[in-house]
């Protein structure tokens, strides 16, 4: 073998070593099933999350230090204690409270929430999922509430769409929307404000496009 080609050889082989050692510090489970970062409704088989995990599930799955004690918000200024999964990490952040607070047993309540997250549902709903997204999922309109108070743009209903069937027969799974700022400057914005519920078709609504700010799992 030419010195050059021997060279490049080994160069490759301490590259592939690199791989391997870097793979080797990612805890085994996080490498296969819960890579998709997938919370099926009613936390059914198959989720990341799911109705019988446990807080000491997770720290073995993600590490102790992406684990920790947490004041959920549930809107309104209220808040409970509970476990948050990656506090540094926005793509991965994930607030969890438990039917069982006290062994930290059996999830009741799993929420996101920003501008986007590796986290996703169905359909791969997550955050940033679009409004007209929603409607093309939910084969026609459905309905939200208005804009700017507490429970902003929350899907108050699928009008019997495709998507009630996959989010609130099996498990509620709620969406809360927003337009982007610049678009809350605009007068249209105006006609679909406060705590009344507008059709997804509404004018407004189609220009405004809003997307999913916040996504909440209710286990039962």
């Amino acid at each position: 073998m030419k010195p050059q080609s021997l060279i490049i050889a080994f160069m490759l082989l301490g590259v592939s070593q690199l791989l391997i050692n870097a793979n080797d510090r990612v805890p085994a489970s996080e490498r296969s099933a819960h890579r998709d970062w997938l919370i099926l409704p009613r936390g059914a088989s198959g989720s990341a999350i799911f109705a019988e995990s446990t807080e000491a599930d997770l720290i073995q799955t993600y590490g102790t230090d992406n684990v920790r004690q947490h004041n959920v918000d549930l809107g309104e200024g209220e808040s409970e204690k509970g476990t948050e999964l990656f506090p540094a990490d926005p793509m991965r952040r994930v607030d969890i409270l438990w039917k069982d607070p006290i062994e930290k047993r059996a999830p009741q309540r799993v929420q996101i929430s920003g501008s986007k997250s590796l986290w996703r549902t169905v359909h791969s709903i997550s955050l940033g999922t679009t409004l007209k997204q929603l409607e093309q999922w939910n084969r026609k309109p459905f309905r939200l509430a208005g804009f700017a108070f507490d429970y902003s743009g929350t899907v108050v209903s699928w009008d019997n769409g495709t998507l009630a069937q996959a989010l609130d027969n099996h498990g509620r799974v709620i969406l809360r929307l927003q337009p982007s700022l610049d678009q809350s400057q605009q007068s249209y914005y105006r006609s679909v404000l406060g705590n009344a519920s507008f059709s997804s078709s509404h004018p407004a609504m189609q220009r405004l496009n809003p997307s999913v700010y916040e996504l909440i799992w209710i286990f039962p």
